[in-house]
């Protein structure tokens, strides 16, 4: 397996920074087999974030994920990690921000024949996601993520048999 090098990381606060059961969005920019991209890694309040930064510091214990350093991949301990986490989290920036920096689309599709009355309610009304294009068995869904509130409501990742949200996070040029 191929290691993924973290290059950057960001932590946006919506609302207080300082509490610890409000929604913050954690990003990291990483380089994997040559491709460099920016992936939401996760939103949620402190909890949340803390579970998928163990789990990366675990991939870094095992040398799956290095950091980069002084133009070099540099080995980390799982709790060298963590230490840095924290520090990012410590630096946590507005939300609002974001939008200076990135360009973020939401893409979503759905069984045409779901059941499930909620999924169709939250993609196209709580989401406010557009209809871009069905095909048989497939209603696709995009929208670009405009404002703060917007980021905050929507899920980054929401994948099941009947439907997918995917949230992706472009650096402006």
């Amino acid at each position: 397996m191929n290691p993924v090098i973290e290059l950057e990381r960001l932590v946006y606060f919506f609302k207080n920074k300082e509490d610890r059961d409000e929604n913050k969005l954690f990003l990291v920019q990483e380089k994997k087999e040559g491709k460099v991209c920016w992936i939401p890694l996760t939103k949620g309040w402190d909890y949340q974030l803390w579970y998928h930064i163990g789990e990366r510091g675990g991939l870094a214990e095992a040398e799956e994920l290095f950091l980069h350093e002084n133009g070099e991949a540099k080995k980390v301990t799982i709790e060298e990690y963590v230490k840095s986490c924290r520090e990012t989290l410590n630096k946590a920036i507005p939300a609002e921000t974001i939008f200076n920096r990135f360009d973020i689309q939401v893409t979503a599709s759905r069984k045409k024949d779901l059941k499930r009355d909620y999924i169709i309610q939250t993609i196209e009304k709580e989401y406010g996601l557009e209809k871009v294009k069905e095909d048989e068995e497939r209603i696709y869904y995009e929208k670009t993520i405009t404002t703060s509130e917007e980021l905050e409501k929507i899920t980054i990742n929401w994948i099941d048999k009947e439907h997918e949200v995917y949230m992706s996070i472009t650096e402006k040029q």
